[in-house]
């Protein structure tokens, strides 16, 4: 990062601050008004988002920053995938999970204790129906969050990718639908997107485990501000200034435009080819696989379906 680059960010980061601060001194009234005004700013893109920090600049005017990717799977002339990690304990999950384990089988034990004595015990202690009952639920509330951490643990893929296929101008958005529920089947999606139609805005996450900013894509009518979808497409960092890279360099890449091939962070410790790893690999659907990654052929030649069935059977060996 040059020095020139790296002032541009520090202006660009407390510029606003400085004029809240200086307008406060020196004319209290005028202070009260611009901090008013920066507190009900909004987003060109309505409804806005939750958690709403500043627009990102529009496709075509991206000089700011310069293009880099924080994370990068793969890269060709045709498409490029990145990574966004799911916020699990993946490492003190297992502690968790043991503790969880252990309890529910210690809470099954004392639940069996009075049988020892005899089914005739019930009848002579009526007074412990209630406790008994009380304990046979917390087994029961026990076991579902254990079996809810389980899920997570063992079911929920670590990375979720995007796709940006060039030729095509689409965006692929891979998706794990978690549920509060563990009983039930927990299901992935896949949603393609016209990239004309998707915007960068950045985020906030205030929490105790999620704190920093995220890069978010909002999804409009075609041809208007108006929002009717959202997906995260850089997950919780505390750098701004990657986040705007990390856009700046996918609109260059869709546009056409050299980019470099390095991302910030080259290793990947959640590879499915990690001999620990327990989480779900990523599956994409067939034709959604071979669409994501291909140029589109001609029309003239075959038709998109029958392109993609062709491109999905297997080939004959030599």
């Amino acid at each position: 990062m040059t020095h020139l680059e790296e002032k541009s960010f520090q202006q660009s980061e407390i510029k606003t601050s400085y004029k809240l601060v200086k307008a406060d001194l020196e004319n209290p009234q005028q202070g009260e008004t611009m901090k008013q005004r920066f507190l009900t700013r909004q987003s060109r893109y309505q409804p806005q988002v939750k958690l709403w920090e500043y627009d990102l600049p529009e496709k075509e005017d991206i000089k700011e920053f310069r293009p880099r990717a924080l994370f990068l799977n793969a890269m060709t002339d045709e498409y490029i995938e990145l990574p966004r990690f799911s916020a699990v304990w993946w490492n003190a999950g297992e502690i968790v999970l043991m503790i969880l384990f252990f309890s529910c089988l210690g809470t099954v034990f004392g639940l069996f204790i009075p049988f020892v004595n005899g089914v005739d015990y019930f009848f002579t202690h009526l007074d412990m129906l209630f406790p008994l009952l009380l304990l046979l639920l917390g087994v029961c509330a026990n076991f579902t969050l254990f079996y809810h951490c389980l899920c997570r643990h063992i079911s929920e893929p670590r990375e979720i990718p995007i796709r940006l296929n060039r030729k095509r101008q689409k965006i692929y958005v891979y998706q794990y639908n978690r549920k509060y529920n563990p009983y039930v089947k927990w299901t992935t999606t896949v949603k393609v997107y016209d990239w004309q139609d998707v915007y960068g805005v950045i985020t906030a996450r205030v929490g105790q485990y999620d704190q920093g900013y995220r890069l978010t894509c909002v999804v409009c009518k075609p041809g208007t501000k108006e929002v009717i979808n959202e997906f995260v497409l850089v997950g919780t960092i505390g750098n701004i200034k990657q986040l705007s890279e990390t856009w700046n360099f996918c609109c260059r890449y869709m546009l056409g435009m050299k980019v470099p091939e390095t991302p910030y962070f080259t290793g990947n410790p959640t590879t499915s080819e990690d001999p620990e790893r327990l989480a779900k690999l990523i599956k994409w659907p067939l034709e959604i696989d071979i669409e994501s990654r291909t140029t589109p052929p001609p029309k003239r030649r075959r038709n998109e379906k029958q392109y993609l069935q062709q491109e999905a059977q297997p080939q004959p060996e030599d």
